[in-house]
């Protein structure tokens, strides 16, 4: 009796570790989560790179990154993660949007994330990753500035090396960067001309990426 009630114990503390490992797993420092799952994209042909992300999408891992980095059909690209080189494989492209989704084998080891349940709202802080000049895995803090059909604007701090990073809230992906947004305003004076430019990060958004993936 003593040892039925033990060994009923035990596996009850086992089960509620390995839920807990699980859970902290899952969700260990988001912001960890979404620089490990940043994949540095060299088109290998054109001598270009840029920046995607490494996520599961229905039990399968892939690479998201931006359709623009494939100059032509023929470009070869390779995703990058320290010493570990991945040929990525065309699935699906969409050019209107500027998304492509690759196919790559044996990433298993490497870090990933999942999209997003939903958007957060105008306002809410959300996190860049990308790769600004070929620079691994940066970091930028920003909000989300304005919401437009397919896209929004952030006032996260990207630069070119940056298309195809993600967009991350809560460690979660919520948008593919595509572009720089400047906002420009010309003042004459007697003497000078006075230029006065705001940049915002423009980003595929949540509902756009989900459409896409819909027939995957």
């Amino acid at each position: 009796m003593w040892y039925t009630l033990t060994m009923k114990r035990l596996i009850l503390y086992s089960l509620c570790f390995l839920i807990v490992y699980q859970v902290w797993k899952d969700n260990y420092n988001p912001l960890q989560k979404a620089v490990d799952s940043n994949f540095l994209i060299l088109n290998k042909t054109q001598n270009t790179c840029g920046s995607g992300t490494h996520f599961k999408y229905k039990n399968k891992l892939y690479v998201l990154t931006c359709q623009h980095l494939k100059h032509y059909p023929t470009d070869r690209l390779v995703a990058v993660k320290g010493e570990h080189k991945f040929p990525l494989v065309l699935v699906k492209q969409d050019k209107i949007n500027d998304l492509a989704l690759y196919e790559l084998y044996y990433s298993e080891k490497i870090p990933y994330t999942t999209l997003a349940d939903n958007e957060p709202n105008i306002g809410q802080i959300i996190y860049s990753v990308g790769n600004p000049n070929g620079t691994p895995d940066i970091i930028s803090e920003g909000i989300i500035a304005k919401n437009k059909e397919h896209t929004f604007y952030s006032t996260c701090k990207v630069f070119f090396g940056c298309s195809g990073g993600s967009a991350t809230y809560q460690g979660k992906l919520i948008g593919v960067f595509t572009i720089l947004v400047s906002l420009c305003r010309t003042d004459k004076t007697d003497t000078s001309d006075i230029v006065t430019s705001v940049v915002y990060s423009e980003y595929v958004n949540l509902k756009t990426i989900k459409n896409f993936l819909n027939e995957i």
